[in-house]
C-alpha cells in the first residue's frame, strides 16, 4: 500500500501543477485518498467507493480507485467488484467533462473503460487462480490421503494373509505332531 501512497502523492503534485487554482482541491482529495487506502484492506467496497468519489474531485484519487477495484475483486463477489467498478468509471468520467485532461473527451472515455476493465479483470484474474490452487491442494491432499488409506489395507492384508499361512504351517505341524 505504500506504493499507492506514492502514486497518489505523484498525481498530486502533477495535477497541482498543471492546475494550480485546484491546488487546495487537490491536496485535499490526496488526503482522503489516503485514508481510503487505510481502510481498503478491511471494507473494500466502502473505501473503493470513497475513493472514486473524491476521484470525481481529483486526480490524486485515481491510485486509490486502482487499488481499490483490484483488491474488490480479490475479496468480493464479480457483481460487487463490477459494481463499485462502473461508479469509478462513471465519477472519472464526470471528472473528464469538469476537468479536462487535454485530450478529446472521447479517448478519455476508452483510456477510462480500459483502465477499470484492466483493473477488474487483474483482480478477478488473481481470485480465479488462487481459487484454482487451493482446489488443487485439496485434490492433492486427498490423493495423498486415498494412497495412504491403500498402503494400509495393503499392509492389513499381507499381514493377515502371513498370519493364516503360518496358521495353516503350525496346524500341519501339530496334526503331523498329533499323528
Amino acid at each position: 500500500m505504500l506504493g499507492v501512497g506514492v502514486l497518489i502523492g505523484l498525481s498530486t503534485w502533477g495535477a497541482m501543477a498543471s492546475e494550480p487554482e485546484h491546488r487546495a482541491l487537490d491536496l485535499a482529495c490526496a488526503v482522503g485518498a489516503v485514508g481510503t487506502v487505510a481502510i481498503l484492506r478491511k471494507r473494500p467496497m466502502a473505501a473503493t467507493a470513497a475513493a472514486a468519489l473524491l476521484a470525481a474531485l481529483s486526480p490524486a484519487a485515481t491510485p486509490a480507485v486502482a487499488a481499490g477495484i483490484v483488491i474488490c475483486a480479490l475479496r468480493r463477489p464479480f457483481r460487487a467488484a463490477a459494481a463499485v467498478t462502473l461508479l469509478a468509471v462513471a465519477t472519472h468520467l464526470v471528472r473528464g467533462l469538469w476537468r479536462p485532461e487535454g485530450l478529446p473527451y472521447a479517448w478519455w472515455v476508452v483510456l477510462v473503460l480500459a483502465g477499470a476493465a484492466a483493473n477488474l479483470a487483474w483482480g478477478a484474474l488473481v481470485r480465479s487462480q488462487a481459487a484454482l490452487f487451493a482446489s488443487l491442494a485439496e485434490r492433492a491432499r486427498r490423493a495423498e490421503a486415498e494412497q495412504e488409506r491403500r498402503v494400509a489395507e495393503a499392509r492389513a492384508a499381507e499381514r493377515a494373509a502371513l498370519a493364516r499361512e503360518m496358521h495353516d504351517v503350525l496346524a500341519h505341524r501339530l496334526s503331523l505332531l498329533a499323528t
